[in-house]
């Protein structure tokens, strides 16, 4: 499995400024299981049922509770430096997860997209895949990218 962040304990949010937060704090905040990033040009686009995509695995679990939460600046990890995310608080929408299926590989997508009736294409899930993951994982190539497969976060409103 692709190490994605570090073992942290900690999530930036915006909330009139940017401050660092214990997550486990913001969780019970929320009043959710757990926190989903979603990218600043997909948040406009979020409809239930939500169909979110991840490189590889998601490490989301069917009938827990999110909060979707916009990204405000991305981040990104490599072994020797980590930039998290700036999320913002006030954009949090709640949600269950229905279903997660991970590693999945490109040529098996189209039927998982048929399944949830997603209007993503294959070839549109492996652009948004490379955008995100290249800049987030900078030492990974496009190739290792792609052989890690996608996982997929399917979320109720909630």
């Amino acid at each position: 499995m692709i190490k994605r962040e570090h073992e942290n304990d900690f999530i930036l949010i915006f909330d009139g400024s940017e401050k660092m937060v214990d997550k486990a704090t913001l969780l019970k905040l929320l009043k959710v299981d757990g926190i989903i990033r979603i990218q600043e040009k997909d948040f406009a686009h979020v409809s239930f049922p939500f169909v979110h995509f991840n490189l590889e695995y998601t490490g989301h679990e069917r009938g827990k509770k999110y909060a979707l939460l916009k990204i405000l600046r991305p981040g990104y990890f490599t072994d020797e430096e980590e930039r998290l995310p700036l999320l913002d608080i006030d954009s949090c929408i709640k949600a269950e997860c229905i279903d997660v299926k991970d590693q999945i590989s490109y040529k098996e997508l189209q039927s998982y997209l048929d399944q949830y009736s997603s209007p993503a294409t294959i070839e549109g899930v492996k652009g948004m895949i490379l955008e995100r993951y290249t800049q987030s994982l900078p030492k990974l190539s496009k190739n290792e990218i792609i052989d890690a497969g996608v996982a997929i976060t399917v979320l109720a409103k909630g």
